[in-house]
């Protein structure tokens, strides 16, 4: 057995020199895979983002690379879990849906705009989906999140209104879908991704 083996080799049971099967008992395999398994589970359910100072802990590896990854003007959908929220990620930029389970929406919005500027290029930055036959009628869940982006914002950022039908289209161009595990209708919004200044630029105008 070679003096030094990678991980990616331990994974796949190979190396430079030649197959580490013929050299590693099944069981000692298999101890050296657990800490890279337990590693690789970590990092894909964000349980490492619990050890990080300043982020929500529902921000895991996967919402915050995406959220990372968006530019300005780019879409995400937060939908409720009677949203299609699945099938209808398979259509957005990143093509697969991203979940903060067992949460409702303004819990999630609250920790999206903990990291993420909206649009101030737009007169509305953020957007819920209209009731049936009743547009212009505020629900409860709408108002909780207009108080989570006002608090985050600083100031009032109303939310517009999509019909919904017009929404399901328009969550097919967004960057992402985060599904949330909201039970009341029509707890599902789109938030449009603004800039963040230059550091000279931020303390002009603090």
């Amino acid at each position: 057995m070679p003096s030094f083996v990678t991980l990616s080799e331990l994974h796949r049971g190979t190396s430079s020199t030649g197959p580490l099967a013929l050299s590693l008992r099944p069981s000692l395999l298999q101890e050296n895979l657990a800490p890279v398994s337990a590693a690789v589970h970590t990092v894909r359910h964000g349980l490492g983002s619990l050890m990080l100072k300043g982020l929500d802990p529902l921000l895991n590896a996967d919402i915050l690379a995406a959220l990372r990854s968006m530019g300005h003007g780019d879409e995400l959908v937060i939908s409720d879990a009677n949203f299609p929220a699945d099938s209808i990620a398979r259509q957005t930029v990143l093509g697969h849906v991203l979940r903060m389970d067992g949460v409702d929406a303004p819990r999630a919005v609250r920790a999206i705009l903990s990291v993420l500027p909206l649009d101030s290029f737009v007169e509305h930055p953020a957007m819920r989906m209209e009731v049936v036959d009743a547009p212009n009628e505020t629900l409860p869940v709408h108002r909780e999140v207009q108080a989570e982006i006002d608090r985050a914002e600083g100031k009032t950022s109303t939310l517009a209104g999509i019909e919904r039908m017009s929404f399901y289209e328009r969550a097919k161009g967004a960057y992402c879908v985060i599904a949330t595990g909201e039970r009341r209708f029509y707890g599902c919004f789109i938030l449009k991704k603004g800039v963040i200044p230059p550091a000279e630029e931020q303390s002009r105008h603090a």
